[in-house]
């Protein structure tokens, strides 16, 4: 699952989800779960409670939850490094998930 495609159709994504892992698709359980994981809602129970998988050092998990602001993060050096290593795998992975589902 891709942050971009959550953000931008987020029950279809969750929805393709459910189906990639068998699970029985049941819509009021997914809408629910596409509530509860809104950016706004994870980044409170951030602040409020904490959230383990943060990286030491780091202020928070979740920053801003808009899509591409890792480029902003990152050096441009690493950016392109990513870019250039990773391309080919993301690319095969798009394609299998749209045969798969």
């Amino acid at each position: 699952m891709r942050y971009e495609d959550l953000k931008a159709e987020p029950l279809a994504t969750f929805t393709s989800v459910i189906h990639f892992c068998g699970l029985e698709e049941d819509q009021p359980r997914i809408k629910k779960a596409v509530e509860f994981s809104e950016f706004e809602k994870a980044q409170k129970q951030e602040t409020e409670h904490g959230f383990d998988e943060k990286t030491p050092g780091a202020e928070a998990f979740f920053r801003k939850g808009q899509v591409g602001t890792w480029r902003e993060e990152l050096t441009p050096e690493l950016v392109r490094k990513l870019i250039a290593e990773h391309t080919p795998i993301m690319n095969a992975l798009v394609i299998w998930m749209k045969i798969r589902i």
